[in-house]
């Protein structure tokens, strides 16, 4: 009996024990499924994160390939969601940065950290530029690890706005370093907080001493005061364009400028940008253009030369006084010139100015015929029409035409002369001979016309003298001066030479020198002297005192004897009166 009691009491036992164990599986099965559910609820959770999240997700095995990718992914590769997966994720990166994405995909599975790498990718598209971050997910299976999650955000459009805004700034920058114009950023304060190359160098300062400075020091307090209330203006949002004197103390340089607000994306005011630039020059060029047009003007007005304007279709638009008072008939405004007014020229005008507003070529018309007037008439074209001068030359023509005929008798007189002409230039250069002249010497005009003295006429003996008596001559003229000279062929002949310098406005032209041929005239004196002299021989050998009286009484000879016998000579008595006083 206490056999079988003891049997049911450890019966009892193990049937409380089987109960607790029982209890103890129930609740570790209710446990278990809860966990399961937590898990399966974890992995909806996963999964729909995963799925949905905005952010590229790629599930990379241990051996490289890509086990899952999300809509995302998809999206930004632009391939079918089944031909990605199973392939390398090495294969979407472009070749140059493989080995660099190998190693830290390697340390990722790893277990090591590894920090945020941009790569570009490539898309069906084309290239892209992810952002992967730093920690990517881990994941395991039955204490096996399955893989990583790899997590990027697609960053090609801000890298590109980022380009953009970097080549911009370079831009901006290049401009703002390179710029002629000085190109200055203010703050709200009127501070600078930046200027160029181009300011620095017109300031004379560097950008050091104006930057978070006024320029109170370089520009005055009256004119920082001024330009004070210019900056709160634009502040305000005005834009501000003018032309003032350079602020810098003491110059008298004139500066355009041009200031406008900065405005942040918000749209807010926070600054200043200035831009401008030395018009120095330009000022002093539109002074002198405004000198010259007012010069023009008086010119075109004032010229005492008829001149007519008119425009592209050959219209009188104006005209100067000296037509106004011409006292002629005067053209009206708006008139067809050479059609409507002076339309009766001897060739047609009005095809001529055409012609010339058309080509932009100047004509000169000279000596035109305009009924019993001669004209130079000269058509100059210019931008918006012609200029036309028309110049009466009428009283001019018939002076050179009286001109022309005193000339044809003047060069007939010299040519006809029987007496030797030469023209000798102030250098000595003979201009002009004339026919008698080199009948008398043997040489023609074209050995003489521009040979300077000496002459070929002159002898060697006489050349230095001669060649400076020339050059007295040249300036006091010359009366009956008797010169021996010789022919091309040797022989001497004389002549009487009188010279008179021609000048102009106190300047000698030349000299004008008549010769006149005496070689008879000194053969007779020649003779009449030798004659003269064997008269006086034979009465000095007279026996007989002998004086010889001219019809005036004045002595030319008195005789040895003479002289023996009064103890008188010829210039003791030079005439009879004096010789009659001494004897008597």
């Amino acid at each position: 009996m206490q056999a079988v009691e003891k049997t049911n009491e450890e019966l009892a036992a193990e049937v409380a024990h089987l109960r607790q164990r029982i209890a103890e599986l129930e609740q570790s099965e209710i446990e278990r499924k809860r966990a399961e559910e937590e898990l399966r609820q974890s992995e909806e959770r996963y999964r729909f994160l995963f799925e949905n999240s905005q952010t590229i997700n790629i599930l990379v095995g241990t051996d490289g390939k890509i086990l899952d990718i999300n809509e995302s992914a998809v999206e930004s590769l632009g391939y079918k969601k089944k031909s990605i997966i199973g392939k390398e994720v090495i294969e979407f990166v472009i070749h140059d940065q493989r080995e660099n994405v190998a190693q830290q995909l390697a340390l990722e599975l790893n277990g090591e950290y590894t920090p945020p790498l941009e790569i570009d990718i490539i898309t069906k598209k084309g290239a892209r530029t992810l952002l992967f971050t730093e920690g990517h997910a881990t994941l395991f299976e039955k204490g096996e690890l399955l893989g990583i999650v790899l997590s990027a955000v697609d960053i090609t459009e801000r890298k590109q706005a980022e380009e953009k805004l970097r080549e911009s700034e370079e831009r901006f920058r290049a401009i703002f370093e390179t710029a002629q114009d000085f190109i200055f950023l203010k703050d709200r304060d009127s501070k600078f907080t930046a200027v160029n190359p181009a300011m620095e160098r017109l300031y004379g300062v560097p950008a050091s001493k104006l930057i978070g400075k006024t320029g109170g020091a370089l520009f005055g307090k009256a004119m920082t005061a001024r330009i004070r209330e210019k900056d709160v203006r634009v502040l305000k949002g005005e834009i501000i364009i003018e032309e003032h004197p350079s602020p810098l103390k003491g110059s008298t340089d004139i500066h355009h400028v041009i200031k406008v607000p900065i405005r942040n994306s918000a749209g807010e005011i926070i600054g200043i940008c200035g831009i401008g630039r030395d018009i120095t020059e330009r000022k002093q060029a539109e002074e002198k253009l405004r000198e010259r047009e007012a010069f023009n003007y008086a010119l075109f007005q004032y010229n005492p030369i008829e001149t007519i304007v008119v425009d592209l279709e050959g219209r009188v638009i104006t005209f100067n006084l000296a037509k106004e008072k011409s006292g002629g008939r005067l053209p009206g405004i708006g008139d067809r010139m050479y059609k409507d007014y002076a339309g009766k020229h001897e060739i047609g005008m009005r095809a001529e100015l055409m012609q010339c507003i058309r080509s932009g070529e100047s004509k000169e018309f000279p000596e035109l015929r305009y009924g019993d007037k001669y004209l130079n008439i000269t058509i100059s074209p210019f931008a918006q029409g012609a200029i036309i001068i028309s110049e009466d030359i009428t009283e001019r023509k018939r002076a050179e035409e009286a001109l022309r005929e005193s000339e044809q008798f003047s060069s007939s007189l010299l040519k006809n002369a029987p007496n030797p002409i030469i023209v000798i230039n102030p250098d000595t250069s003979i201009g002009y001979v004339n026919p008698a002249l080199e009948r008398l010497t043997g040489f023609v005009a074209a050995e003489l016309i521009g040979r300077k003295a000496p002459y070929p006429w002159w002898s060697d003996a006489i050349a230095s003298e001669t060649t400076r008596g020339l050059k007295q001559t040249m300036q006091q003229g010359a009366q009956k001066l008797e010169k021996q000279f010789h022919t091309k062929n040797g022989e001497t002949f004389w002549v009487e030479i009188t010279a008179e310098p021609v000048t102009h406005n106190g300047k000698i032209q030349y000299l004008l020198t008549n010769w006149l041929d005496i070689t008879e005239r000194k053969r007779a004196e020649e003779l009449l002297q030798k004659e003269r002299d064997t008269f006086y021989s034979i009465l000095d050998k007279s026996p007989y005192g002998v004086m010889v009286q001219d019809p005036a009484g004045n002595c030319s000879f008195v005789n040895t004897e003479f002289t023996n016998i009064t103890g008188y000579t010829l210039k003791d008595v030079p005439t009879t009166r004096e010789w009659l006083d001494l004897a008597y």
